[in-house]
């Protein structure tokens, strides 16, 4: 993918927040439905939590904030919290990951501060080709991150002490890789960071009113000030970005649940169902109703997965 492309999706940024329970701060895609294809993506996202890859198979190119990065199997593909990333398979290959989705500091609570610090700093300052771990740099930590993702498939008595004594292992194993890392990319991380106070306002607050103003304050910016800066760094104003979270929340109620559409429309913040219809067909191109329909059917295995891990 060329500069340019990479570029557009730098431009079009979505934020993806994993409610991480708080007994058991860990989510896992597991299975055997998490391919990725050589199709180009067409946006970039980031997490509130870490995001660690498991590659089984395959071979592809990562993009993480303003770099690309080459992978192949077997390796990890890391992801900081609020960088945005996103990545594809080689021509005419196919890659397999699972996919773990941890706060560390929440995880082990028992760390020494200095420990604590460490881990803290390695998550802020990964970057660049520091995001991709192969098993030459470390099979340790590639066969750790394998028996995490099994032990949490398997669900086996005593699981959650299992995988909570194995992420421990994993971050000692990985803050002792760990090596200074200044980059270009730096610059962009820390634009993002500026606007994380509203990110996260929305993600809590998306049901309800917010406004441009209400956003800016938490920024500490001045409301035209945080007009411009949001559309820099995120490719829209802040309220298209409310409806595309809006609308990505209402996705999730309308896979597991059985509410009726107009009811899901006023729980993630429309107060009348004409205007929920229209802004779901704006950002879906179809109705909540034929949406909903759509992922329900056998051919939309990967996509129903995703919902199903979803706490």
């Amino acid at each position: 993918m060329g500069n340019d492309t990479h570029k557009a999706l730098q431009s079009n940024i979505i934020y993806r927040h994993f409610d991480l329970p708080a007994s058991f701060p860990v989510i896992g895609l597991l299975g055997d439905q998490w391919k990725i294809g050589p199709e180009k993506p067409t946006f970039m996202h980031f997490h509130n939590c870490l995001e660690i890859g498991v590659l089984y198979s395959g071979k592809g190119t990562y993009y993480i904030g303003e770099q690309a990065v080459e992978y192949s199997a077997p390796c990890l593909v890391l992801a900081p919290p609020h960088v945005p990333h996103s990545n594809m398979a080689k021509p005419s290959d196919t890659c397999f990951f699972k996919w773990l989705y941890v706060d560390p500091l929440l995880l082990i609570p028992g760390l020494d501060p200095y420990t604590s610090k460490e881990i803290g700093e390695f998550q802020q300052n990964l970057a660049g080709v520091d995001c991709v771990i192969d098993t030459a740099a470390s099979k340790r930590a590639y066969d750790i991150a394998s028996m995490i993702a099994d032990e949490m498939e398997e669900n086996a008595p005593n699981s959650s002490e299992t995988v909570t004594q194995l992420f421990h292992a994993l971050f000692l194993i990985l803050l002792r890789m760990k090596r200074s890392q200044e980059s270009g990319k730096e610059e962009g991380k820390q634009r993002l960071n500026l606007i994380v106070p509203a990110i996260t306002h929305i993600a809590n607050n998306y049901m309800n009113d917010i406004s441009v103003n209400e956003l800016a304050v938490k920024c500490h910016v001045s409301a035209s000030h945080f007009r411009r800066l949001f559309r820099q760094i995120l490719g829209r104003s802040p309220q298209e970005y409310l409806q595309i979270i809006r609308i990505e929340r209402a996705c999730v109620l309308l896979y597991s649940s059985d509410e009726p559409v107009n009811a899901i429309g006023a729980k993630v913040g429309y107060q009348t169902p004409s205007s929920f219809s229209r802004q779901f067909r704006h950002i879906k191109n179809m109705s909540p109703a034929q949406w909903r329909q759509m992922i329900r059917t056998e051919k939309h295995k990967i996509s129903t997965a995703f919902f199903d891990a979803l706490p």
